[in-house]
């Protein structure tokens, strides 16, 4: 663990470099880390980086990073853990690290994104705090990024209605940004868990948000976006969701608005609108309506296992008890059971319980 923390917290390693080297070893970390040196003859690795990255290295205690990994009460999640969050884990580039601290959600919950300006108007205000809190009310996850504005406000109003959030930040998990945020940012690790790829102490550089924001959408099912600019970073944790394949939703704004340009250009490109909570949610249910009958019949086999280890009676199965029963990881088996509950063949009760919607 401790080399693992080490290597991440080069200078100048980055996401893609860290696996690129650990990969040339095995996943052996501190082999890895024994043989620096060596970096410059890593196949696709350019040389003046690998000698770049050697230099940054030599002021690097291994032992020191993991005392203060230990200081921060921080928990590490790796890209292989079967804990990971599912959705997050089949993005590409994925983070290989996750400092968080707090509870990450389960693999049956859902979370939906919710972001905008941070220079939000009384309008996207009032909109922000209303819907965030009438869609968390339904036990749905809110995921954004505690920044001031919109973010903050939809964080709030989740733990508000007495649900779940999530803050992915653009700094160590240790580095609370903004800093007017920081009871904010104690009470989401109580209610739900505030994230982090970031090596330990790395302040909220600009350079960090564009990859922050992949993390948000990559942990959502969809992403709502209520205040925004034609040109801004919403747009482009926008432009990660529709490369991962999300849902994404808007809220219309006034056309007088500068704040939302950004928003309608969202809804004239095919948006979905959202007016009011129930057109988040009930686009899920819509979705799995419309469905044919004849069309649920039809089963993959690993539907069928599912389908098979449910059961032929009524009982309610818990999420953990099939994934034990089929030998299966989380990220797997939470894939399978959302197309069969949009096909409408199962159902999820309260507690992760899973059940067939008819026989």
């Amino acid at each position: 663990m401790k080399h693992l923390l080490a290597l991440h917290h080069i200078r100048g390693m980055g996401n893609v470099r860290l696996r690129q080297i650990i990969a040339y070893f095995n996943h052996d970390y501190q082999t890895a880390w024994d043989n620096i040196p060596t970096w410059a003859d890593i196949p696709g690795l350019p040389r003046e980086t690998a000698l770049a990255l050697a230099a940054a290295s030599r002021s690097i205690d291994p032992e020191a990073v993991y005392e203060q990994f230990q200081k921060s009460r921080a928990k590490l999640i790796t890209w292989d853990d079967p804990a990971y969050p599912p959705l997050l884990h089949d993005i590409y580039q994925p983070p290989l690290l996750l400092f968080y601290l707090g509870q990450l959600p389960d693999p049956a919950d859902i979370c939906l994104a919710m972001v905008g300006s941070r220079r939000a108007t009384p309008y996207g205000r009032q909109v922000a705090k209303q819907l965030a809190g009438e869609i968390a009310a339904q036990g749905i996850w809110i995921v954004s990024g505690l920044a001031r504005g919109i973010d903050g406000i939809c964080h709030q109003a989740a733990i508000d209605a007495g649900s779940k959030t999530l803050a992915v930040l653009g700094s160590g998990i240790d580095v609370i940004y903004p800093p007017e945020h920081r009871s904010l940012y104690q009470e989401i690790c109580f209610n739900g868990a505030v994230i982090s790829e970031l090596p330990l102490g790395m302040g909220p550089l600009a350079g960090n948000f564009p990859a922050r924001n992949r993390i948000i959408s990559g942990l959502s099912q969809g992403v709502i976006v209520i205040e925004a600019g034609l040109k801004s970073g919403t747009k482009l944790t926008v432009d990660c969701a529709a490369e991962q394949g999300r849902d994404i939703f808007a809220v219309p704004g006034p056309i007088t608005s500068a704040l939302s340009e950004g928003t309608n250009a969202m809804v004239a490109e095919g948006a979905r609108v959202v007016t009011k909570a129930e057109d988040v949610w009930g686009y899920y249910i819509k979705r799995r309506a419309s469905v044919p009958r004849q069309q649920q019949l039809v089963l993959e086999p690993e539907e069928e296992q599912i389908i098979k280890t449910l059961g032929p009676g009524a009982e309610p199965r818990h999420f953990d008890a099939l994934a034990l029963d089929l030998g299966w990881q989380p990220a797997r088996l939470a894939a399978q059971l959302t197309i069969l509950e949009i096909k409408g063949i199962i159902e999820q009760l309260p507690g992760k319980y899973y059940i067939k919607a008819f026989k």
